[in-house]
């Protein structure tokens, strides 16, 4: 499952973890700054699946995604919003 998605989409993903890792540590506080983060990605992923039932938007949930959500919180599920309007 993880070998189907390109080497480049995982530097990509490193790179933002990296640089949230940064903002966090800048912030001064780390650990409330992460687990933040997290929580809104994944409240953004869940609330785009409930409202995604009844209208025709919707994000598939995969590792991708969820990394993509937990990296970068809620720009980054309105970022794959976008990408996935755009694509269709």
């Amino acid at each position: 499952m993880l070998t189907d998605i390109p080497i480049y989409l995982y530097i990509f993903l490193s790179i933002l973890l990296i640089l949230a890792l940064i903002s966090a540590k800048k912030s001064g506080r780390f650990i409330k700054s992460i687990i933040t983060s997290v929580i809104g990605g994944l409240s953004a992923l869940c609330a785009v699946g409930v409202i995604g039932q009844f209208i025709t938007l919707s994000i598939g949930v995969n590792f991708l995604t969820v990394a993509i959500a937990v990296t970068l919180s809620v720009p980054g599920v309105i970022m794959l919003l976008i990408v996935g309007i755009l694509l269709t």
